[in-house]
Parts: C-alpha cells; structure tokens; sequence
C-alpha cells in the first residue's frame, strides 16, 4: 500500500515538474513572438510612416479644396500665411547625429524604484547640452519676442506642487527658440504662483474639473477626473494651433516646426508591443455599440499604429469639438486606458482624423524597445517622455548618471535663478 502510495506522489509530482515546463516554455515562446513581431513591425513602420504621412497629407488638402469661408480660411491657414517663411526658429536644432557614442548599459544609478516598468538606468550619453544648440541665456524666458499669438505650447498644471515640472518645460522651450505662446490651464494654483507666471509671460487658463461617469473616478481613480481635465484645451479657441506637453517629458531640440507638419489629431502610437496606452480594440460605432469592446491583443498591437499616447499631442482647439466630447463621454461603458488618452483615441478614430507622431518627437520606453529603434532614436529624438514611475525630479541632483535627467535638472538650476531674481524666493516650488 506505501509503495502504491509513494508511486502516486511521485507520478504527480513528475505530473507538476512537466506542467511547469511546459508553462515556462509557453511564456518564452510569447515573449520571443512579441519581440520578433515588435522588430517586424518596426521594420515595416520605417517604411510605411512617410507613405502614411503623404497619403494623410494629400487627403488633407483635397478637404480643404472642399470648404469654403472661414473654414477654409483656417484649415489653409499654416499652409498660407504670408509671415510664414519667416516662422523659423531662432535657434536651429542641435546636429543630433554629432558626438554621439556607443550607449553603455552597465552604468549604474542611485536606488531603483519599486515599479521599474520602462525604468532606464543611465539613457544615451554623450548627447550634448542645451546651451551648446543655441545662443538663448538662462532668463531666455523673460527675453522672448515675436511671440505668435495664435499658436500655443499648452500644460495642464493641477497646483503649486506640480508647477516647478511645467516651468521647467517651458524654460527649456525658450531657450530652445520656440516662438509659440506658452499657457497652463489649471484649477488649483495659488495667488502668488499666477503672480509668477505673469512675470514670465506664462498665459494662466483657470478650468472647472470635468464631470466624468463615477467608473472614472471611483474610489483611488480621482486621478482619471483630473486627466480628463485635458479635454479643456478644446476650449482654447484663441488659438488655431495647439501642442499639448504632459510635464514629465525633456526637449532636446526646438519643436516649433509641430505647428506647421502636424495637423489633429496628432499623437504617437505604441513604441513596442506592450505598451499599455490603450486596451481596447477599435471598432465601428465604438462608443453606441451594444456590444462589448474587444480586448486588444498581440496581433492588435502593432508597432506605430495602435493607440495614441496624449502625453505629446497636436490640435486645433474648438468648442463645437469640446462639447461633442462631453457628448459622447457619457457614452462610455467602462474605464478606458489612461483614461481620457484612450478616449481621445477612440474618439478622433471614430469622428475625426488620426495621424500618427513619429517618434522621434516623443521618444520613450528606452530599455524595451527595439534595439534598431532605439540605436536611431538615441541619435535623433527631439523629446524624451518619462513614462515610467521615476521622473526626472526623482532622480538626485549631481549623483544620477541618466543624461536626459541629468539635462532637466541642469534647466530647473537655471530656472530658480530667474524666480529668485524676480523677488519670489518665499515660493515653496523652489525649495
């Protein structure tokens, strides 16, 4: 009876050892398909994009060839502007492709994060700084002029605590040459934080939080009802062009010419296969349909296709856009991704035009990329998104070896320079 007994143990222990095998050659297996169709994809969006841009390009002047009036007058508007050839920037871009060498991986940081989803310990190097693209000092921000009026770099800035992350962005956009309008919309900055942004001609667009299904914002989620607050910049009809900066990214070179390439809705799509910007399938009648929506899967995600990350995005601002929005937000069955980053994406699928950005302009997910893409990206990239749980600001100040962080700090020494000078040392933001 022992010996029948132990033969069973043994049997199903043989059993669970196959089964764990089995599983773990499963998971590797998948693992190697993404990696395989990530490096496919890529290969095949190399050659596609600029077949896609043209192709959107075309459909997009046989539109305005169809308006007429003051539509048309506004959708030529970039292509016709008579002071348009004297929209250059003041500073051209960086040569990117000088100095650069091999990226080493073996660089090691201060204390890694708990969530090292997309972490990058040291990022290129050797990229050169700021100051040496351009002839701008660091009170670049107080001496702008010829400020164009009817474009605008836009942030979304909830309070004081965020708002050191917005000025830095907007500091290194000046010394950069940008000639757009700079502007925060926010609910929650303090009197003396606006006295500040006057000072250094920082537009302020005061919002009200949008009201969003309660699937939304349950619980821990307030977060989702504070992103939505993006959807506001659809209000900002002053201006005709708008660039949407989340206040985590690092820019590299200047990025004005966004303004004349790109047209809405314009946002960038997956980096690689498992980025999580959007898990939804689209489908026709998205948000009216009374089926389910299809979860996204590997074959669903295609590198430079699928989902659109907000965190850089290009739009023509309009309140008859906006409120057809609100419309449809309550429409929605469930929580999306992100969640008002999926939503635009289903939402400019579904009733208006989506162009992908390349990535160039919003480079990110260092470590999981592709290495083709990312030996190309680390010679060209213009913006650097810290999409992962450790900012810039987290990293410290003279110790990390991440060069892009490394850049932002550098621009944030800088910038406390200039609000001291100003008489707003009391400000907590620069402590």
């Amino acid at each position: 009876m022992r010996i029948k007994f132990r033969s069973v143990i043994y049997a199903l222990l043989w059993i669970l050892i196959i089964v764990s095998l089995q599983l773990s050659l499963a998971l590797m297996e998948k693992k190697s398909l993404q990696q395989r169709s990530d490096k496919r994809m890529y290969k095949q969006y190399q050659g596609q994009e600029s077949v896609k841009y043209k192709e959107h390009q075309k459909n997009r002047k046989i539109q305005e060839r169809g308006q007429k009036g003051e539509d048309q007058e506004s959708s030529n508007y970039f292509e016709n502007d008579e002071t348009s050839n004297s929209f250059e920037p003041s500073n051209p871009p960086v040569n990117l492709n000088q100095n650069e060498q091999p990226i080493s991986d073996s660089l090691e940081d201060e204390d890694e994060p708990s969530n090292l989803y997309d972490y990058d310990k040291d990022g290129p190097t050797n990229l050169g700084s700021i100051e040496e693209s351009n002839q701008n000092t660091f009170d670049a921000l107080l001496r702008r002029k010829e400020v164009r009026e009817d474009i605008a770099f836009i942030n979304l800035c909830v309070d004081d605590g965020y708002l050191m992350h917005s000025l830095v962005l907007f500091h290194t956009l000046a010394k950069l040459g940008s000639r757009a309008s700079f502007g925060i919309m926010t609910e929650g900055l303090s009197e003396r934080s606006k006295m500040l942004l006057k000072e250094l001609k920082i537009h302020v667009f005061e919002i009200e939080r949008i009201k969003v299904p309660l699937h939304f914002a349950s619980g821990s989620q307030i977060r989702d009802q504070k992103l939505f607050n993006k959807l506001r910049v659809w209000e900002l009809s002053q201006f005709k062009k708008v660039v949407l900066l989340d206040s985590d990214i690092v820019v590299r070179a200047n990025i004005d010419d966004l303004f004349i390439e790109f047209d809405e809705y314009t946002a960038s799509p997956i980096i690689h296969g498992e980025e999580k910007i959007s898990f939804y399938v689209h489908t026709p009648n998205f948000f009216n349909s009374s089926t389910k929506y299809l979860k996204a899967d590997v074959k669903d995600k295609i590198v430079g296709q699928y989902g659109a990350n907000s965190g850089v995005t290009v739009l023509r601002p309009s309140q008859k856009t906006f409120d057809h929005m609100m419309e449809i937000l309550t429409q929605v069955k469930k929580r999306l991704c992100c969640p008002s980053q999926e939503f635009l994406y289903h939402y400019f699928l579904e009733f208006g035009n989506l162009t992908s950005l390349p990535f160039k302009y919003h480079y990110r997910c260092r470590k999981l990329i592709d290495l083709s893409l990312r030996d190309e990206l680390d010679q060209t990239y213009r913006i650097y998104h810290f999409v992962e749980a450790r900012k810039p600001w987290h990293h410290v100040i003279g110790k990390t070896k991440h060069s892009i962080a490394a850049m932002w700090w550098e621009n944030r020494k800088e910038l406390v320079g200039v609000i001291e000078s100003l008489g707003f040392k009391d400000l907590e933001l620069i402590k």
